[in-house]
């Protein structure tokens, strides 16, 4: 008798802790709601100075004339709720009408007529620069780069007189053909491409990711002159004369683009320039290719829009590059020719030419060079039929 007393006093103590327990949640929780409301007044009463300051209402009076937002603050019932009141309840709005309730608090120039406008600050992506586009380098990818350690650089070409004298010897003891050895001296000139741009020290300080993406763009800058120079550049002091200056002209007699480049194609093994050809064309050029169709049935005669067809003509690979102009194709030989890589592209920066004006100055340079061994090997090919 005297366990079945105790097991049924240890059970009801149970209950009288489990509903304690229960309470204090419940009254965290109501603690918890009423903090949240006192910081959503805290905001209105903000917003009502900031629109007392303003003058927003009444000519600039704030308190001219009755108005909701201050029956709001000064109702009894939001006073019982802040002293403790459970938060269910009813508080009236006085000084109203349908028409005041009706308006709202809105994102500027998107509400109606009578709202108040609002502006909200834009999210906004520092991390990334949009806007510049980067074309692909695969002319600067496919050449051999020798690296060099000076302002130029010197190399012997045959000259282009060169006959091959080989032939028989009639009969014993008859003097055999004599050969020429006709050599010229040339000379590649190492350019130096730069550009810079300054910045103030307070804005890379206050935005980190800015001094990245103006590597990333002083950088590429470099590249795309380069890759530009390195096919037209004219040649002269400082300069670099381009792959184009230095081609010889084809003559193609076919129609069609793809025709005259497989002229050239056939011209360059038949002289046997075979180490590493490749034709260079414009992308629109290799467009108007790939969408070449039949006369008569209208398919598509290299590949289709679902499955174009590869970078290759005549079994040689066609390199992209914008900086060819429209309507010019280049059959060569690259492995006649190189990048002479005097300076790798790099990005540095320096505050002393401008360290009182709190600047500093990103600079992007590359110091480099075209060789062409063999113009011979580099073939220029008007794609332009002449009819």
């Amino acid at each position: 008798m005297e366990n079945e007393i105790i097991e049924a006093v240890r059970e009801h103590a149970e209950k009288i802790e489990a509903k304690a327990a229960a309470d204090r949640l419940e009254i965290k929780a109501l603690k918890t709601e009423r903090d949240e409301q006192r910081e959503r007044l805290a905001g209105i009463e903000q917003e009502v100075a900031e629109m007392k300051g303003r003058g927003l209402h009444g000519g600039g009076n704030f308190n001219a004339a009755p108005n909701p937002v201050r029956s709001f603050v000064e109702s009894d019932g939001l006073k019982a709720f802040l002293g403790g009141q459970n938060s269910t309840g009813r508080i009236e709005l006085k000084n109203s009408s349908v028409k005041m309730l009706c308006k709202a608090v809105v994102n500027t120039g998107r509400g109606g007529v009578g709202d108040q406008g609002y502006t909200v600050q834009n999210d906004r992506d520092s991390n990334n620069l949009w806007g510049f586009a980067v074309r692909p380098l695969t002319l600067m990818e496919a050449l051999r780069a020798i690296p060099v350690t000076t302002g130029s650089y010197e190399f012997t070409q045959l000259d282009p007189s060169y006959s091959n004298a080989a032939d028989y010897q009639a009969t014993e003891g008859a003097e055999k053909a004599e050969g020429g050895f006709p050599t010229v001296d040339a000379v590649a000139t190492i350019a130096t491409i730069a550009h810079w741009i300054p910045v103030s020290n307070q804005v890379l300080a206050d935005a980190p990711s800015l001094e990245a993406q103006i590597d990333n763009l002083l950088r590429i800058g470099v590249f795309m002159r380069a890759e530009n120079q390195v096919l037209n550049g004219v040649g002269g002091t400082g300069k670099i004369k381009g792959i184009i200056p230095q081609a010889t002209v084809f003559a193609a007699t076919a129609d069609d683009a793809q025709d005259r480049i497989g002229e050239a194609v056939t011209a360059l093994a038949a002289a046997g320039w075979a180490g590493q050809p490749a034709i260079i064309m414009n992308p629109t050029d290799w467009g108007k290719i790939t969408r070449t169709r039949s006369t008569t049935e209208g398919t598509y005669l290299l590949g289709s829009p679902v499955a174009p067809a590869p970078p290759v003509l005549w079994n040689t690979p066609v390199i992209q590059s914008a900086s060819v102009p429209a309507g010019t194709a280049i059959v060569a030989d690259l492995s006649q020719m190189a990048l002479l890589d005097r300076e790798q592209v790099t990005v540095q920066a320096s505050r002393e030419a401008r360290f009182t004006s709190n600047q500093t100055i990103l600079l992007g340079e590359g110091r480099l060079g075209l060789a062409v061994f063999s113009p011979g090997a580099v073939l220029k090919v008007d794609l332009t039929p002449t009819t």
